[in-house]
């Protein structure tokens, strides 16, 4: 299936091959909470030390289009257990999540995890083992801000 979403000008372009009809439903409310969180200028102010402006582009490595869209092609993995959450291969343009991500994770955490993963399509890059400094890396930063944003919204909502 293929969809876009757009907010304040940034767009997530988001297609999908092989996803049950439930993990579609699933995985294009998370392209929602993203392309929300991107696009809501608090990003810019969040972004000072991540590169605001490359990363609002949209330049994914394997195009270099300038488009201030998050090209995303996503399949699920079900061959793993519980030893990733997703991956991605800088020779492809597919990303890919784990099924017990996608059986077990709402859509909030999703979307960190698709940020997550574009960011290393924009090349940026983390260190593989657990490290004080990981965290810090644009990957991981933009994908925690992208979860930290959904949950204290849909928290807002239930208060």
């Amino acid at each position: 299936m293929e969809s876009t979403f757009e907010s304040n000008g940034f767009k997530v372009h988001i297609i999908t091959e092989g996803l049950r009809e439930r993990e579609d439903k699933l995985i294009f409310q998370a392209a929602q909470l993203m392309v929300n969180v991107i696009g809501d200028p608090a990003f810019k102010v969040f972004c000072e030390n991540y590169k605001y402006e490359v990363i609002k582009t949209g330049a994914e490595v394997l195009n270099g289009k300038v488009d201030n869209e998050a090209d995303i092609n996503l399949n699920v993995d079900r061959s793993f257990g519980r030893k990733c959450i997703g991956y991605t291969y800088k020779s492809s343009a597919w990303q890919y999540i784990c099924q017990w991500v996608m059986n077990s994770w709402g859509p909030e955490d999703i979307a960190s995890n698709l940020a997550h993963e574009w960011c290393h399509k924009m090349s940026y890059k983390h260190e593989y083992k657990r490290t004080s400094r990981r965290q810090y890396s644009v990957p991981y930063a933009v994908g925690d801000y992208v979860e930290y944003v959904c949950k204290k919204k849909l928290l807002k909502k239930k208060l």
